[in-house]
């Protein structure tokens, strides 16, 4: 074999496998039909909804799932994937710009974001950089994940620990974070929805946040703190 050369097996092992999530169909199509174009690309499976992608995550390994997250859900579908993603990185696509959801994201478990203004070429090199493990990010954004960082690091340690959260509230804040509603939580635990209106209530006080959606990403950030 010549210098440089590859067998057909090393050059499919080295290949990408890629997963599409959106809910439009014609944005997931046409991706899926540039995607499949690149070398460097061995499979893309393009599915409408978190139910679908999970199946396709079951029965493969995909190196890169691609997440549209223009969407009323794509933060609950971000932390649906992060869970059932087995170590596949996570990239967002139309993405907004706000600090706010930059941030949500990044907590929800998504590695890398490209806005809504980027070209074909600049999802390339997202997707390049993403399964290399690293971040391709605007300035501005890149600014307000190493603020947040900051902040994190020089804020004092929270009062409440890992310990302050029960058992059972450990295990809403699972099913939170796999975007369950209450009426779903209690059907899976057999409680009463107002027994879980309950636990939820507590853990947001104790927390200290005012939304469910920011449960999961505290208790990662005290979980992180406490482990120091």
């Amino acid at each position: 074999m010549m210098p440089g050369q590859h067998t057909a097996a090393e050059t499919a092992s080295d290949r990408l496998q890629i997963l599409i999530v959106s809910p439009v169909r014609l944005l997931r199509d046409g991706l899926a039909v540039l995607l499949r174009q690149r070398p460097n690309v061995q499979s893309v499976e393009a599915v409408e909804s978190a139910e679908l992608a999970i199946e396709a995550l079951r029965r493969s390994a995909p190196t890169l799932i691609l997440l549209d997250v223009a969407t009323d859900d794509g933060l609950t579908v971000a932390r649906r994937l992060a869970g059932a993603s087995n170590g596949a990185q996570i990239l967002g696509f139309a993405a907004r710009a706000h600090d706010h959801d930059v941030l949500a994201y990044a907590s929800a478990g998504i590695t890398g974001f490209v806005p809504r203004e980027a070209s074909a070429q600049d999802l390339f090199d997202a997707v390049d950089r993403a399964v290399q493990g690293e971040l391709l990010c605007s300035p501005r954004i890149a600014a307000t994940l190493f603020k947040h960082l900051a902040a994190l690091s020089s804020a004092p340690k929270p009062n409440v620990g890992p310990a302050q959260l029960t058992d059972r509230e450990r295990e809403i804040v699972r099913f939170i974070d796999e975007g369950l509603s209450n009426k779903e939580i209690a059907r899976h635990l057999s409680i009463e929805v107002s027994t879980v209106k309950n636990h939820v209530h507590n853990i947001l006080e104790k927390l200290h946040v005012t939304r469910r959606g920011k449960v999961s990403a505290r208790v990662r950030v005290i979980d992180a703190i406490h482990a120091q």
